[in-house]
């Protein structure tokens, strides 16, 4: 049984998830300031935690899709499937939503200009957030979609394990593990200019999100050996929040702190996952609805606050949790899963996972 299978990263995906809407169920409503949420203890906000987990994860199992298959075709097959399809859902049901809600007459509507760019763009990973005259007299802004911004990123730390596999890198441990550092070095240093699609996005988020993906992948390179225990990486997680925590952000030692909280989260969580795992292993056959959720909880959320602008967070967060529930179960089973299926129309057996050589 392999390492993937065996831990329940369905259960971190979805707290994931749930972290985002929470958080996002505040910030949308307007009805606490967002310098509560941005005081979370471990990192920039509940919502930066459900997205900073995502990235480990993504990382840490993407990176072993690829030593599984070891096909860049495959590889890049793959994570198309599980992108795009979903994404696509997410664009279509926002653009009807704004029809079925906006201020514009129909005609109008379909007809602007501003239509074509929001679905061109986001069809491009560019993360156009703004349809024409959709939530305009909300708190926190007009944006449709607003979480659409961590594709791009993901489609970016793709590419560099697509490159590192077809280099050969991903065959030894110890060349990977040197490569892998310096990417961690190089995006603290300027990661938050690295934007290969030209998204809409702000960049100081971007440091620390390709590192969470670097993290994992890190974290897979060396598997055999990272599964210590949860309480020591627990303990370093606490010393390194509670540094970042005093130190000025303003300084530049700051940001090296902040790749440490990270690192030490990540390593927390798998290990975390893997106590739990013992006890509740992952789901088999289980609908994996948190890329749903994720995606379209932002856009539920904001018809919410626009149909009823006296919610408090706590109303939004209820009603957006069941709604975004149902629209990830009939994007699940009428879309993505679907898509999924076509998996299977380029594998080709490939090496077992196998511990890696240093």
């Amino acid at each position: 049984m392999t390492t993937q299978r065996r831990h329940n990263y369905w259960a971190v995906r979805h707290f994931a998830a749930l972290c985002v809407l929470f958080a996002h169920s505040f910030e949308l409503s307007g009805k606490l300031p967002m310098g509560l949420l941005r005081a979370f203890p471990l990192l920039v906000g509940i919502s930066g935690l459900g997205v900073t987990l995502f990235f480990i994860v993504s990382g840490y199992l993407v990176t072993q899709s690829w030593q599984r298959h070891r096909s860049a075709t495959v590889f890049a097959w793959h994570r198309l499937l599980r992108i795009l399809p979903g994404l696509w859902a997410c664009i279509a049901f926002a653009v009807l939503l704004g029809w079925a809600l906006g201020s514009l007459p129909t005609a109008a509507y379909w007809t602007h200009p501003q239509l074509r760019e929001y679905v061109l763009g986001n069809v491009l990973l560019r993360n156009v957030l703004v349809l024409p005259g959709v939530f305009n007299g909300n708190p926190a802004g007009p944006g449709a979609t607003g979480t659409l911004w961590t594709l791009p990123l993901e489609m970016t730390c793709y590419l560099w394990v697509l490159l590192l596999g077809v280099s050969g890198l991903l065959r030894r441990s110890s060349p990977a593990t040197t490569v892998v550092l310096g990417a961690l070095v190089a995006v603290t240093l300027w990661g938050g200019a690295l934007n290969l699609f030209g998204a809409a996005i702000i960049a100081n988020w971007l440091p620390r999100y390709y590192a969470a993906f670097l993290c994992g992948m890190l974290l897979a390179l060396w598997r055999e050996r990272v599964f210590t225990g949860w309480l020591l990486p627990g303990m370093l997680l606490l010393a390194a929040s509670w540094l970042t925590w005093h130190w000025p952000a303003e300084q530049s030692l700051w940001r090296w702190l902040d790749l440490l909280r990270v690192a030490m989260l990540a390593w927390f969580v798998l290990n975390v996952v893997a106590a739990v795992s013992r006890i509740w292993p992952e789901p088999s056959g289980w609908p994996d609805l948190s890329y749903g959720i994720y995606l379209f909880g932002f856009p539920i959320q904001q018809a919410l606050v626009s149909w009823r602008p006296e919610w408090n967070g706590w109303m939004v967060f209820g009603a957006s949790t069941l709604l975004s529930l149902l629209a990830a179960v009939l994007s699940w089973y009428a879309i993505e899963a679907r898509a999924l299926r076509l998996k299977d129309a380029l594998d080709r057996p490939g090496p077992r996972v196998a511990p890696m050589k240093a």
